[in-house]
């Protein structure tokens, strides 16, 4: 199926109850291309579609979408890859309460690749992100994620700097990140253990660190924690 808008599906569907959602929707799908944006995704079947597709979605702009999804009423397998204008994710998630689904909870594998969070969360601070790992939280909205994560980060460019090989194991909410870090840039060498509050202008730290290396002229977000103290 394809539209003079540029929407195009391509794949194996199947859909129970379409028409009379209250006996309770059934999507299931193979899908080799799914090309859209939201509104286009959401105005093909609104009442069904457009409560199961988060809100920030909406920043991807035109994606591809290749997987497996199934949605029911109260949640929502999806195996897929997405190829979109602010990078390309890779995942495997379990989400249930997708009645309300910007908070809705989910549990699962996820990759990121060149994926600019500055964009998805409305936050120029950061800008492209590349990780792998597993997740475990719920929502999908800056003011309202709290999930863990467990897994490796392999670039995250924040206040301009790229920090690269970086392992993660802790708690991120309300833009503040509670755990584990060990990283291995080029110009910044530490294990760090603690609270790390980016949610105000000032940032706020309560940490314990064993920093190898640090070369203060290449950091800039570090040479600002120096004068601050």
């Amino acid at each position: 199926m394809s539209s003079r808008n540029g929407i195009k599906v391509q794949g194996d569907l199947a859909f129970v109850n379409v028409v009379d959602t209250k006996r309770g929707f059934v999507f299931d799908g193979d899908l080799k291309n799914l090309t859209a944006t939201y509104n286009e995704l959401k105005n093909i079947l609104p009442n069904v579609l457009g409560k199961s597709l988060p809100t920030e979605f909406e920043k991807l702009g035109k994606f591809v979408l290749k997987g497996k999804v199934k949605v029911t009423p109260d949640q929502m397998q999806a195996s897929v890859n997405v190829d979109s204008e602010i990078g390309s994710t890779t995942s495997d998630l379990e989400i249930t309460s997708i009645d309300d689904i910007d908070f809705a909870e989910y549990t699962g594998d996820i990759e990121l690749n060149d994926f600019d969070i500055g964009v998805f969360f409305n936050d120029p601070l950061f800008g492209l992100i590349s990780l792998k790992g597993d997740v475990n939280g719920s929502g999908f909205k800056l003011d309202n994620i709290n999930t863990s994560f467990i897994g490796s980060v392999s670039e995250l460019q924040f206040k301009k700097y790229s920090y690269k090989n970086i392992t993660a194991n802790g708690q991120y909410q309300n833009n503040k990140f509670d755990g584990e870090l060990n990283i291995e840039d080029e110009n910044f060498k530490m294990k760090f253990n603690g609270l790390a509050d980016l949610s105000t202008t000032v940032n706020k730290f309560d940490f314990k660190s064993d920093i190898v290396y640090l070369n203060l002229k290449k950091l800039i977000f570090l040479q600002e924690i120096v004068l601050q103290n």
